[in-house]
């Protein structure tokens, strides 16, 4: 009998956000000495007001698998995944998780640069936007593998919908299965979320340690 990994919404701490700085660069194609030699105000303004305005957060629910046919993934509660990619690389998990994360502050950032014609400080905002939100995407991805962990079993990779061969549209069936007010998150088409800088995924959870590989030998997923 499965024990599912219980359900969490939170407020992710500036300060547990690794490689922000690192993550929001790499989007920029440029080290730190670069950034600092051509933009040194505008890097640590938009730095600092990130700092200040910016907050991430994030939730996970579990859903234990019910049954599986073919291509399609039958879990407790109703949801229907159909995806033979997902098949293929959840085939060991039991359980899965469904996660998602935001980037507050953001858009109101964008927009006053744009507002004011700052061109390189909304190339900033943007990278740190996104820096922010890829290292939040980490820190989900590493609490959901704690909690499940803690119950004595394992989680694979996150796999994000969109990504490396894995049907767009399970999007929406994988936010609709969260309660997405409970971060300040929210549908608003097929394919798009508010805030704009959001990300979601699903993790596979087993008590097959084998599980935590699945996917790493897949070069069509990667």
């Amino acid at each position: 009998m499965t024990r599912p990994v219980s359900p969490r919404a939170c407020t992710i701490p500036n300060d547990q956000l690794n490689d922000v700085e690192e993550l929001a660069l790499a989007t920029l194609h440029m080290s730190k000495d670069d950034a600092m030699e051509r933009f040194p105000e505008d890097y640590e303004d938009t730095y600092a007001k990130c700092l200040e305005t910016f907050e991430c957060k994030g939730m996970y629910a579990s859903f234990p698998i019910e049954r599986r046919d073919g291509d399609e993934i039958c879990l407790e509660g109703g949801a229907v995944l159909k995806s033979q990619v997902l098949a293929d690389l959840l085939h060991r998990a039991d359980e899965v998780v469904f996660y998602a994360v935001c980037t507050h502050g953001y858009e109101e950032a964008s927009v006053a640069a744009a507002d004011e014609d700052d061109l390189i400080g909304g190339m900033f905002y943007d990278a740190w936007g996104g820096g922010y939100t890829i290292a939040a995407h980490r820190w989900i991805k590493r609490a959901i593998a704690d909690a499940a962990h803690e119950n004595g079993r394992y989680a694979g990779r996150g796999w994000a919908p969109g990504e490396e061969g894995l049907e767009m549209q399970l999007q929406k069936t994988l936010l609709e299965q969260l309660d997405l007010s409970q971060i300040g998150m929210s549908i608003t088409g097929q394919y798009t979320v508010r805030p704009i800088m959001s990300l979601c995924g699903i993790m596979g959870v087993s008590d097959d340690e084998a599980i935590m590989h699945d996917g790493a030998d897949r070069t069509e997923y990667h």
